[in-house]
């Protein structure tokens, strides 16, 4: 699983329409190296319950990508707060697509699910369940893939 740069614009969200409202946010990401890190060792701070609620990837980029409900999501110090802009489409939410999110869905159909954070798409495809001893792996052995069991 490798990220894509894509031509598709995606602006702050202070440039858009008036009348565009703000995404919820529904996951986040950490791009490569120390942050993607500190926020796996954040996640394992979490008790399972919390856990449960959590689906995640770590691509082979070293991205994480960490989707969930709000309230279940940690804060984490330079996390990238994602919102579904239309179904399978995910876009930090404070930037909006420069086309309407359904047909820019539409042109990334094959990529989808995927996040656009820094005008690159970042695969979620394989998102599953988040687990302690997978998230414990990841860390002691610095390994991309799935963040599970």
């Amino acid at each position: 699983m490798t990220i894509k740069r894509v031509p598709l614009e995606v602006t702050k969200r202070a440039d858009a329409a008036a009348d565009v409202a703000p995404l919820a946010p529904c996951g986040l990401v950490a791009r490569c190296g120390a942050r993607a890190d500190a926020l796996l060792a954040r996640l394992l701070e979490l008790d399972d319950d919390a856990l449960r609620k959590l689906r995640g990837v770590r691509t082979n980029d070293g991205d994480v990508v960490v989707l969930g409900p709000p309230d279940a999501l940690p804060w984490f110090d330079g996390a990238r707060y994602v919102g579904e802009a239309t179904p399978g489409l995910y876009v930090v939410t404070t930037r909006t697509t420069s086309v309407p999110a359904p047909l820019a869905a539409k042109a990334l159909e094959r990529h989808l699910p995927c996040a656009i954070v820094d005008d690159v798409i970042v695969p979620l495809s394989q998102a599953l369940p988040l687990s302690r001893a997978g998230l414990q792996r990841r860390v002691d052995t610095n390994t991309k893939g799935n963040v599970v069991t």
